[in-house]
């Protein structure tokens, strides 16, 4: 792994400072002096930039995310609306969506963006009747992908490096099948038993079924 920092583990990064400024002092002086010493040294600098790596992919929190598919956490059950929608007929007409559902954009009959429903109530009050859903979406070719069947660590090393906020979850046949959030993840690692409950209930009520919605 080329991180220097890593989110799951404290001592992953002194272990590759350390390994790191080994193998930098090592490479200088083998241009200088080259020698066995100098040998052993850079394959002990990256000794310690492995134990990093080992370090980080032993603990508890990197493991748990791995064995985990981002199925238990994703939104997949879609609500679909014309982009001219305004936010406050969305809050009047739909006032309980639940931490399942999310929304999806239409512009002339296709999907061009998503909205998670807390989205919703991020506007002012005296912005919601003039402020459309399609302003408040994140467009859709500007949201990172991934499968439902991947792990949540991936779309958790991703939100830390590009600081995404979103990220959609598509089906073998890129179909978009739902989103996941920062906070979604965030939410599952401090109280996973609350969204393992919606992951069964999303199953039970087929939750993958769009619902459309007829603005007025």
């Amino acid at each position: 792994m080329w991180r220097l920092t890593s989110p799951l583990s404290f001592w992953v990064l002194p272990f590759r400072l350390v390994g790191a400024l080994v193998m930098a002092y090592a490479f200088i002086r083998m241009l200088l002096t080259p020698d066995l010493t100098i040998l052993a040294l850079a394959i002990v600098g990256s000794l310690f930039w492995q134990a990093a790596t080992a370090v980080e992919e032993h603990s508890a929190r990197y493991r748990r995310l791995e064995g985990t598919p981002i199925r238990d956490i994703a939104r997949t059950r879609a609500l679909k609306v014309p982009s001219w929608t305004s936010v406050a007929d969305l809050r009047s007409q739909q006032p309980a969506l639940g931490r399942d559902t999310f929304i999806i954009v239409t512009q002339d009959g296709n999907d061009s963006g998503v909205v998670a429903p807390e989205d919703l109530y991020s506007v002012p009050a005296n912005e919601a009747a003039s402020m459309s859903a399609g302003r408040l979406a994140r467009p859709i070719s500007d949201v990172d992908s991934f499968r439902l069947k991947d792990s949540i660590l991936e779309v958790y090393l991703r939100f830390h490096r590009k600081r995404r906020a979103v990220l959609s979850v598509v089906d073998n046949s890129d179909i978009l099948k739902g989103m996941v959030t920062r906070s979604d993840v965030e939410q599952w690692l401090n109280s996973p038993s609350s969204l393992n409950r919606r992951a069964h209930d999303q199953a039970s009520t087929h939750a993958s079924t769009d619902i459309r919605l007829l603005a007025a």
